[in-house]
């Protein structure tokens, strides 16, 4: 996304946005290396949501926070984002590289 569909001065956005053609499913991914920082994660992926609309009425939105190291804990911290994007009609995963996640339409 970033220098393709958005340049600097566009603000945060996260690193990829995979759609799904058949069902005009969107897949916002953003990638952390190292000691990823998760506020950061979720600021980009928050962002980038709002700046692109929905392809369809129905359509699923999926956040992949990605991280190469350690992925954050399940605590009340990582339930209060994942509600807060719920309340939004959008899911978000948080992941290791490597990890697969099962996406069921």
């Amino acid at each position: 996304m970033d220098g393709c569909v958005f340049n600097a001065a566009d603000g945060l956005k996260c690193d990829k946005l995979l759609e799904s053609e058949k069902y005009a499913d969107q897949y916002f991914v953003e990638l952390k290396g190292g000691d990823g920082d998760t506020n950061k994660a979720v600021e980009q992926l928050k962002e980038t949501i709002a700046k692109m609309p929905p392809r369809l009425d129905g359509a699923k939105r999926i956040a992949f926070a990605v991280f190469s190291n350690t992925c954050p804990k399940n605590d009340t911290k990582r339930q209060a984002i994942e509600k807060s994007f719920k309340n939004r009609g959008i899911a978000i995963r948080f992941c290791r590289t490597g990890e697969t996640n099962q996406l069921e339409r």
